[in-house]
């Protein structure tokens, strides 16, 4: 069960790429430029939606592009020491940048 992380601006080949490759067991971080993915209203969340595992955004980042109040309620925020703390839980990391 890997951590999945998303730290480029999204797009839909990246999205529909990851959507395809993750599992349920999996888990989503957006990072970085990645949480705009999970902003209420993108053209992105739609995809977003069709991965079924749990999905996280980093509050820091949130917080620094001023989004704090428009992630989409079906993602989970996480400071740094629960973004360690994940990542320990998980086995390995992939990267899609």
């Amino acid at each position: 069960m890997p951590l999945h992380t998303i730290s480029l601006a999204p797009n839909s080949e990246l999205l529909e790429s990851c959507a395809r490759l993750i599992s349920d067991e999996d888990s989503l971080l957006l990072l970085g430029d990645g949480i705009y993915a999970s902003v209420v209203g993108s053209k992105y969340l739609n995809l977003l939606d069709t991965i079924n595992c749990k999905i996280y955004a980093l509050k820091e980042d949130c917080d620094l592009a001023g989004l704090e109040n428009k992630i989409s309620k079906g993602v989970a925020i996480i400071d740094y020491n629960e973004f360690v703390s994940l990542s320990a839980e998980h086995e390995k990391h992939i990267p899609w940048d």
